[in-house]
């Protein structure tokens, strides 16, 4: 398989295929505003809504690298976590947002070049080639995705035990 069509594959894994781990589409499937902002009780945890608006920042940070504008300045990681909004017509906008640049990044993805694959996007804040940022993201989805899941069984929305894909 080369290279660009493996990393669409996971990019699309990542959204609503599942494969060796639940896509990002099931674990934010039917979750409330109410659940999507619960954290355990004196925890450090993040909820499913600042999880969301984490992979929202950088799914949105490297479309704007692609277009060739700059990133938007914060001072720590922590600012990608801030949720703004707490209605459910909030939440649900911050999901459909997520899924829209998730799709929009795909069809980018899909119609690059390799050269354009190999090196860096041609706004001025990266140095890192596109296919490496895009291999970044998968990776990440699939991390923050399993802190979703581990949320949703402590809230008791996700099964114990489930049969998937292979």
């Amino acid at each position: 398989m080369k290279k660009q069509a493996l990393l669409l594959k996971h990019w699309n894994e990542a959204l609503e295929n599942e494969s060796w781990y639940p896509p990002f589409a099931d674990a934010l499937a039917d979750i409330t505003a109410e659940q999507a902002r619960w954290k355990p009780e004196q925890s450090s945890v993040n909820s499913i809504w600042e999880s969301v608006v984490h992979l929202l920042w950088y799914k949105e940070r490297l479309l704007q690298r692609i277009k060739g504008k700059p990133d938007t300045r914060i001072h720590s990681n922590d600012e990608t976590f801030v949720v703004r909004g707490s209605t459910e017509d909030d939440w649900q906008q911050t999901v459909t947002r997520l899924f829209r640049v998730h799709r929009e990044l795909a069809q980018l993805l899909k119609n690059a070049t390799a050269p354009e694959l190999d090196n860096p996007p041609a706004g001025p804040d990266s140095d890192v080639p596109l296919d490496a940022q895009y291999f970044t993201l998968t990776v990440h989805d699939a991390y923050h995705t399993g802190q979703i899941m581990f949320i949703r069984k402590l809230l008791k929305t996700w099964p114990d035990h489930r049969s998937f894909a292979e």
